[in-house]
């Protein structure tokens, strides 16, 4: 079994090498355009999935809940776009 492991453990550093190897060429036109399929894929997955998710959100039943669970379910968005906001700045920071 070690040896077996050890095997694939070489194989899989060989072909990471041989990935490294072929991406290291890229041209800033192939990383542009992998960035705005990246954005593309994003925006059409959020355009999906995020009507659902809000739906969701705002259908739940909150008759039951203390108050103070019942504020916080209502403070979620605000939430969500105090989280998107940091992580904008965080992202611009990084760059």
């Amino acid at each position: 079994m070690r040896g077996f492991i050890y095997k694939m453990t070489r194989r899989a550093k060989a072909a990471f090498l041989r990935f490294k190897a072929s991406t290291a060429g890229r041209t800033s036109g192939n990383r542009v355009m992998s960035i705005v399929v990246g954005i593309c894929v994003s925006f059409i997955l959020a355009a999906a999935l995020l009507p659902t998710a809000f739906e969701q959100i705002y259908t739940v039943d909150t008759t039951n809940w203390s108050a103070a669970a019942q504020t916080v379910w209502n403070l979620l968005p605000l939430m969500g776009v105090v989280g998107l906001l940091v992580a904008i700045v965080a992202y611009v920071k990084l760059r």
